[in-house]
């Protein structure tokens, strides 16, 4: 049980950090690359 918590925490950690790579990703891209970025997931 407690195992399966520190597991759920690890998990829910590494997606929390991935989302905030992504972000910056987003971020560093030009406007133009964001315009299509933003068309394509539409």
């Amino acid at each position: 049980m407690f195992s399966n918590i520190i597991g759920i925490i690890i998990e829910f950690g590494i997606s929390i950090k991935q989302n905030i790579a992504d972000y910056q990703s987003l971020l560093s891209l030009g406007l133009s690359d964001r315009q299509l970025l933003y068309e394509s997931i539409k």
